[in-house]
């Protein structure tokens, strides 16, 4: 009881001050970095005479490091990372090109090719004149932002004072920190058998697959062998950095591959135990880790180089905190749990941000239909939960832009490149006949006729994404400009037409998302017999490739023999794997039959609990497989894998419905005999 007395605030000490200070200069440091990086500018700069150098009969030079100051990055291209230089270079006014020319090329043939190299800039004028002398001005527009070094040194800076904060705390406290490690260690005793029976099934799925090869996915896994940062950020950072820190200290593909595979069966097995260990009998756990381990395919994607692998472990994680929410309440361990697996989904996996909808749906839920919505106290766990959210949101965004400024990357978005895989497969659809007139409409849409242009060379791009991009970089109307900046532009001019093609495109993708794939089609197996199936078509086109640096890359993995695809291909036909394949299928018939058990298991808790927070989990975890679908086939087309998510929710949604409905069966089981 609240008596009136007040008891004496605790004056602040030195290493209050410290742990303060230290916390408020990681705070402010990581979020100027956060501003810094999304801010760039664009610059005119002009030439004069005395600037230029003569290289060449037909090649001249211009140092640009250091004509805006200190602090403005101006570097241009370089041999070991992808093209990121938008300069153009204009002749009285008139545009050159083409841009990013090879230098041979500018000394052979000149007429405007040029080039920005690193600090300088590479040119030819358009009658391969001598610039400094043929009376004509010469200026050249491009983007700069802060230098990345700077953004660099703050974010390590912001780091390294958070990190001296946590230091500081833990020297000041040592007694509490000894007390939590207890406590923590004493927690695992107690519950030691829960947690063998929910990790049981996890790990003898990884022993089974260690008997296996690995599985492989087409180039992606390739590369991942190869140029680990180099897929950041098509990637988001972090796969690309648990694959590119292994590389550093492994020097073969075999110990990479091999220490990749533990490491992703290890998450994957601690992420099924979190999940599961959120009851304490063994028939919830048993059932939970079963259904969890089965959509999880029974860790078939920890089993090869997926960014799957590593994504869906964190949102086993993330749920396991939520159904410790209905159950618990909002504690700061779950709170923890949920950040972290919201913050590792979305840093693994672009998409995986849509998943976000399922907690805050769950919290907003939970008081709107409560009799309590508007008291304002009853809010406060919602508001708590939609925090944590935005704290995640805010984190992985700041991440990312401090690996954008450390591996010299622009953090531009790549919807355009996933896009482009519509705008091909909707301008398939359209008779051949209407085919120009289609994109002559909707280019007419464009905001400027460069934007109409990377419109019209997406659509017909004969190779997506690789092909797309270069089409466009070399195209003379686009050159120059950010590439995906252009892409992003035209795939967002195309969503916005409203035109059928585009409307009966995205329906069809998202009966793929919902409803799997024609019989018709090669992908039309379960997800089982699909990836193995992959995997030796992987290993065929490996064999094709007379790449040295390739087939040097993967010695030792199994890859590179062409006759180990003949064991995939009858791993995939084997009477195991089409059985597992019901259980995850991708056929129209088994993704219906599945969808509608499901939906049958979730309104069947409904109509027993009401609106008890099981049944509002299970309505959340639907919407997030439903909001997952909508994302995933507006920005691009669907993969097998990409299902793989929304396999996962499906079954962790079927295993919380199960075990609603036993413990109710339970609970008027006991009713009855106390009746009797």
């Amino acid at each position: 009881m609240f008596t009136g007395s007040t008891s004496p605030r605790r004056a602040w000490s030195r290493s209050d001050l410290w742990i303060g200070s230290f916390s408020l200069l990681g705070v402010l440091l990581l979020g100027l970095v956060l501003v810094l990086a999304g801010h760039a500018r664009e610059v005119e700069l002009g030439f004069v005479a005395s600037e230029i150098e003569v290289l060449d009969e037909r090649v001249f030079r211009v140092r640009l490091k250091g004509r805006l100051g200190t602090g403005w990055d101006l570097s241009g291209d370089r041999a070991d990372w992808p093209p990121r230089s938008d300069l153009r270079l204009y002749e009285d006014g008139r545009l050159l090109g083409p841009a990013r020319a090879q230098h041979q090329a500018i000394a052979r043939l000149g007429q405007g090719r040029y080039s920005h190299w690193r600090d300088h800039l590479l040119f030819s004028t358009s009658d391969n004149s001598d610039p400094r002398f043929n009376g004509r001005v010469y200026s050249a527009i491009l983007s700069t932002r802060l230098d990345r070094q700077i953004q660099s040194g703050l974010a390590t800076a912001g780091a390294l004072g958070l990190m001296l904060a946590v230091a500081a705390w833990l020297i000041r406290e040592p007694r509490r920190v000894s007390l939590g490690l207890s406590r923590a260690w004493a927690h695992l005793v107690s519950r030691r058998r829960d947690y063998a029976l929910a990790a049981a099934i996890p790990t003898g799925a990884a022993l089974l697959l260690a008997l296996l090869p690995p599985v492989w996915n087409g180039s992606d896994s390739v590369l991942w062998l190869m140029k680990q940062w180099e897929q950041f950020p098509h990637h988001a950072i972090l796969y690309p950095a648990f694959m590119g820190t292994a590389q550093a200290w492994l020097t073969d593909a075999t110990g990479l591959l091999r220490w990749a595979l533990v490491a992703q069966h290890l998450l994957t097995i601690a992420a099924v135990t979190y999940l599961a260990s959120a009851y304490h009998e063994p028939r919830p756990i048993l059932i939970l880790s079963m259904l969890g381990s089965l959509g999880l395919g029974f860790g078939l994607y920890a089993h090869g180089l997926y960014t799957e692998a590593m994504g869906l472990p964190f949102l086993l994680l993330m749920v396991g905190a939520l159904i410790r929410l209905t159950r618990y309440g909002l504690t700061p361990r779950v709170g923890l749990a949920l950040f972290i697996g919201l913050l590792g989904g979305i840093l693994t996996r672009h998409a995986f941000l849509v998943f976000a909808v399922i907690p805050a749906t769950y919290g907003i839920m939970v008081v709107l239909l409560s009799r309590r919505r508007w008291v304002w106290r009853a809010w406060l766990p919602a508001i708590l939960l939609l925090a944590i959210i935005g704290v995640a949101f805010g984190s992985a965004r700041l991440v990312t832009f401090s690996a954008c400024a450390v591996l010299e990357r622009d953090c531009v978005s790549i919807t355009g490149r996933a896009g482009v895989y519509r705008m091909v497969d909707a301008h398939a659809l359209v008779p051949p006949s209407s085919q120009d007139e289609w994109l002559a409409r909707l280019a007419a849409a464009a905001p400027d006729p460069v934007v109409a242009r990377a419109m019209i060379i997406m659509a017909r791009a004969p190779e997506p994404w690789v092909g797309s991009m270069q089409a466009v970089a070399a195209d003379p109307l686009t050159f120059g400009r950010d590439v995906d900046a252009l892409m992003n532009a035209a795939f967002w001019t195309f969503v916005r037409s409203g035109d059928p093609y585009m409307l009966r495109q995205w329906a069809d993708e998202l009966g793929k998302a919902l409803f799997g794939f024609a019989r018709d089609e090669r992908s039309a197996q379960g997800q089982f017999s699909q990836i193995l199936a992959a995997s030796a078509r992987t290993i065929l086109d490996v064999a094709r490739n007379d790449e040295p640096e390739i087939l040097a890359a993967l010695q030792g993995t199994g890859a590179e023999r062409p006759e180990s695809a003949a064991q995939y291909e009858s791993l995939a036909r084997a009477l195991p794997t089409r059985m597992l394949d019901w259980s995850l299928p991708l056929d129209p018939l088994g993704r219906s039959v599945l969808l509608l058990a499901s939906l049958t298991l979730m309104l069947a808790v409904i109509g027993q609990r009401g609106l008890a927070p099981v049944s509002l989990l299970l309505a959340s975890l639907w919407l997030g497989i439903l909001v997952y679908a909508l994302a995933l086939s507006f920005a691009t087309v669907i993969l097998p894998r990409y299902l793989a998510p929304l396999d996962l929710l499906i079954w962790l949604s079927n295993a919380v419905a199960l075990i609603a409905l036993l413990e109710r069966a339970d609970g008027s089981a006991r009713q009855d005999l106390a009746a009797h």
